[in-house]
């Protein structure tokens, strides 16, 4: 039994798409139950919203790659747009990582350490992966 949430990722079609066609399509207990608040799909369910939504019969839905989270340093955090700042991988190459507020990211920790941070890549997009600073130059 697959949880709505993960075919709507699976497939890239929107929740609320997904519950128009079940509603108008698929049975209760046959093809989905509820498991508390969640809609679960049995494989007969998973199988008919495809082929309710247009997607060829040999379609089959394979589980999304794992988020990646990486240990990086802060590069340049003076960019106009305040939702971003630099940050340097392991190997030494540079990306874009998104923020929600880079005012207070600087290279160096304000003993002289440098400013680590854990990011994750979610297949197009680096991300923070804790709180930012309070203060500058300080976690």
């Amino acid at each position: 039994m697959k949880h709505e949430d993960e075919i709507a990722k699976q497939t890239g079609i929107t929740r609320t798409r997904l519950r128009n066609a079940r509603m108008k399509h698929l049975e209760k207990d046959r093809h989905w139950e509820k498991d508390g608040r969640k809609i679960m799909y049995t494989k007969e369910g998973e199988e008919k919203i495809l082929e309710v939504l247009g997607f060829p019969e040999e379609t089959k839905l394979v589980e999304p790659k794992p988020e990646v989270v990486e240990e990086m340093r802060v590069g340049r955090y003076d960019f106009k747009n305040k939702h971003v700042i630099e940050g340097i991988r392991e190997d030494g190459t540079r990306v874009i990582v998104r923020v929600r507020d880079n005012t207070n990211f600087r290279p160096f920790h304000h003993n002289g350490s440098p400013m680590v941070f854990p990011a994750r890549y979610d297949g197009r997009t680096w991300w923070i992966n804790r709180n930012c600073p309070r203060q500058v130059g300080r976690w």
